[in-house]
């Protein structure tokens, strides 16, 4: 199969690279992931990361895992990575809105696009899509995509280990507020993706539309 097909089928297929975040020290939560992802049909494409064990501060592994992904994939040559961590869940429309979605996204230049989030705001409209807004200061990035336009300010300016992660994040705050200031940064409409501590906040329309 092709990537045009792909990308047509579910969306996935824009990504050239997936990486999920395994939490090795939460064994239950990472199985029950790896069986949404089996169930969704992209088990075989999506690659696990160990996740950084950081109880002192989890803030530091967050940094550190998705600093990890996108040195991978840049090492790797890709176009562009999704990240996904921790408990997510996604929506049972996931393949249809995402593909929707990654078309609309392929017609413009992007650094950022994410799958979910939670956000102050409601997110602005981007002109001339249906299932694209604007991203403003969206927290929580469980599902995050990151085009190679990023990739070397990113892997510029984030840290690499937890003694300079630890002095990093007392200047700058988390990962967050520095994704924020990223333009060109997209959120599906509406989200594909969640986790249980944003689930009571998704909208009404698809919070009890999101897999188990």
């Amino acid at each position: 199969m092709n990537q045009p097909d792909r990308v047509q089928m579910d969306g996935f297929g824009f990504f050239d690279v997936v990486y999920y975040v395994h939490p090795n020290a939460q064994a239950q939560i990472a199985a029950k992931v790896w069986a949404r992802l089996e169930r969704l049909g992209i088990a075989g494409r999506v690659e696990p990361i160990p996740a950084l064990s950081t109880p002192g501060d989890p803030r530091i592994g967050v940094l550190l895992s998705h600093r990890q992904a996108v040195q991978a994939a840049h090492d790797r040559g890709a176009r562009c990575v999704l990240v996904l961590s921790g408990d997510v869940h996604f929506l049972d429309r996931t393949h249809d809105i995402l593909a929707q979605a990654t078309a609309e996204l392929g017609q413009r230049p992007w650094n950022l696009c994410y799958l979910g989030g939670w956000w102050p705001i409601v997110p602005p409209p981007e002109p001339g899509c249906r299932h694209l807004d604007r991203a403003r200061d969206i927290t929580n990035p469980h599902a995050l995509a990151y085009s190679r336009d990023v990739y070397s300010s990113i892997l510029g300016d984030w840290p690499a280990d937890v003694g300079d992660a630890e002095e990093w994040l007392a200047r700058n705050g988390d990962i967050d507020r520095y994704l924020a200031r990223i333009e060109r940064s997209f959120v599906v409409r509406p989200v594909v993706t969640t986790v249980p501590a944003l689930l009571p906040f998704e909208d009404a329309s698809v919070q009890t539309h999101f897999k188990p």
